[in-house]
């Protein structure tokens, strides 16, 4: 099991740095590296999936049933979210290199983007449920923490200090459940040493 659990895990690690390079290589090839360059999600938040996946398999307890569930659960979240910003690119008020400029249409980047967001979505919906709370599941929070952190200033920044509400609602989702397991994790060491 636990060779297994390593290769998943190199898996799970080299999946936010194929899609990082994968969108960039499709934003080249569509003439849009500028758009590409100033996604500050994919270009920064993103990476902080790497430490969260190097650790997930160890911080929390699930079966694939409970993970294809979480991935049902995700693809519905991550297409919804994706049809409102294409609505919003076609209609001019976001640019980036997930949507042909001034279209609905969404690139092979965004494409892209959706399929890594999808699965992502969903194995951090599987972590926050089925948590361990042991040593590893630190790892996992903070790097959330700082995701929905980068979310929300990046939102700021990239939408020219008018975040969209879908990325305020994220964050707030995240951090709650974030704080709640972080309360679910201390209050288990305590009964620990009590």
């Amino acid at each position: 099991m636990d060779s297994r659990r390593r290769s998943l895990t190199f898996i799970l690690v080299i999946l936010p740095i194929v899609s990082f390079f994968a969108q960039r290589f499709f934003a080249v090839q569509a003439n849009q590296l500028e758009l590409f360059s100033t996604h500050i999600m994919v270009n920064y938040a993103d990476w902080l999936f790497v430490p969260f996946n190097l650790f997930v398999l160890y911080a929390a307890n699930f079966s694939r049933k409970k993970l294809f569930i979480f991935l049902g659960i995700s693809l519905v979240f991550n297409i919804g979210i994706n049809f409102y910003w294409s609505m919003l690119s076609g209609q001019g008020i976001i640019q980036s290199h997930l949507f042909v400029s001034n279209s609905p249409q969404i690139t092979i980047g965004g494409i892209i983007h959706l399929l890594f967001s999808w699965f992502q979505a969903g194995l951090v919906g599987v972590f926050f449920i089925y948590t361990k709370h042991n040593k590893y599941v630190i790892y996992c929070l903070v790097s959330m923490v700082f995701y929905a952190l980068t979310l929300v200033f990046g939102s700021y920044i990239f939408h020219n200090g008018k975040p969209l509400i879908t990325d305020l609602v994220l964050c707030l989702f995240l951090l709650a459940v974030i704080f709640y397991n972080f309360y679910i994790y201390r209050q288990r060491a305590v009964d620990l040493h009590a």
